[in-house]
């Protein structure tokens, strides 16, 4: 199906997937503000973002929902995932019907309900055309009203489009991950014009004017945030990616007068529609989901969006190509379930 998702999403897995998440009533003032002031319909969420038994990311979009009485509000709900055993897929038949009642369970009796997009987080228990024909079977039933992908790599996005349409497909691409841009993965959504959901676009945080303090990573780390254990943040691969980060900041403050958030924002909006991008003809919609727990930090990522020009997308991919980002964009442990 079909679903247009605009220009601009929001994640909220930094809300509830954290082990002290903040009192839901302040989540939902964020949500409502980035819906308001910035136009944005499109949330991604998920039935295992949360520390604890409740599907507490569930609740949080329920709540959110009823308070806005939108009905032009869009969740992509993530799935297929363990409640009990963390990164255990379970994306056979058994696994997706128990999800859906759960969407059932928090969303069903809405009244105006939002769009329900579904998505496993990754291939997993089953083969990818079996796992799309089950969740098919609750589009046509009107119980979701479309199918994401995640984390998939070629053949599986063509082993998917030959047996449901494809709403859309959440990677993660940013100016500090290019990997969908080599490995094909961006040419096969063109062929398809499948929309990208651009998860992570500030690369976790690297992608800030906080990244650049002395004290980051240690900052980084005192916060429990999990992305400290990946591969960009250790202490040896951060400084090789200092040179690129630099050079990305200075672009975006002497070029354009913008922070580096706003650049990599900025970046991923004006992708969208290229007619050629790294020999890639076509361009999707490329529509970044950043997250945010505060109104302000909301401001500081939305406030000051531009429209980059073909050649000043030129000119920071110049910039990538001489400044090679490494390190692998998770831990070596979970690198087999990307790309699936």
């Amino acid at each position: 199906m079909s679903i247009d998702i605009g220009k601009k999403g929001f994640g909220t897995m930094s809300m509830t997937w954290v082990h002290h998440p903040q009192p839901l009533e302040e989540s939902i003032k964020t949500l409502e503000h980035v819906r308001t002031k910035y136009g944005v319909k499109f949330f991604n969420g998920s039935t295992f973002y949360h520390v604890g038994p409740e599907p507490l990311n569930l609740k949080l979009l329920r709540e959110f929902a009823i308070a806005a009485k939108d009905p032009e509000l869009i969740f992509s709900i993530k799935g297929g995932m363990s409640r009990e055993v963390l990164f255990k897929f379970e994306t056979d038949k058994k696994g997706i019907d128990s999800d859906m009642e759960l969407l059932d369970e928090y969303f069903g009796d809405l009244n105006p309900k939002p769009k329900l997009v579904y998505e496993i987080a990754r291939v997993g228990s089953v083969p990818i055309e079996e796992s799309i024909g089950f969740i098919y079977e609750h589009v046509k039933a009107g119980r979701i009203d479309g199918i994401s992908l995640s984390e998939v790599g070629v053949e599986s996005i063509k082993k998917a489009v030959a047996v449901a349409p494809i709403s859309c497909l959440e990677v993660e691409i940013s100016l500090f991950a290019q990997d969908i841009v080599k490995n094909g993965i961006l040419a096969e959504a063109a062929k398809n014009q499948i929309t990208i959901v651009a998860y992570s676009p500030l690369a976790r945080g690297i992608l800030t004017e906080k990244a650049l303090e002395p004290d980051f990573l240690d900052q980084l780390k005192a916060s429990g945030n999990h992305a400290a254990a990946f591969d960009k943040f250790q202490p040896d691969t951060f400084q090789k990616n200092m040179s690129c980060l630099k050079k990305l900041h200075d672009f975006a403050h002497n070029k354009k007068n913008i922070t580096l958030e706003s650049l990599s924002l900025s970046y991923l909006n004006s992708l969208s529609g290229l007619k050629e991008f790294e020999g890639i003809k076509n361009i999707p919609a490329i529509v970044p989901i950043p997250s945010g727990k505060s109104i302000e930090r909301v401001d500081q990522n939305y406030s000051t969006l531009v429209e980059l020009s073909p050649e000043e997308i030129s000119e920071i991919q110049a910039i990538l190509h001489e400044n090679e980002v490494i390190g692998s964009r998770y831990t070596e442990a979970l690198s087999h379930t990307l790309n699936g």
